[in-house]
């Protein structure tokens, strides 16, 4: 499996409890294999 399947995988998996505790939204943007670097994007949810 590549790490880009991989790393989505993850996020799924943790996006019921990320939404649960900020009711907002994660998204994998890019996974660069060479380097390990995850780019994501959050939004929505709330500030504390």
């Amino acid at each position: 499996m590549e790490l880009t399947q991989r790393v989505q995988e993850e996020i799924d998996n943790l996006k019921p409890r990320l939404q649960e505790l900020g009711e907002g939204e994660v998204e994998v943007i890019s996974v660069d294999e060479k380097t390990g670097t995850v780019t994501l994007r959050i939004f929505g949810g709330r500030l504390h």
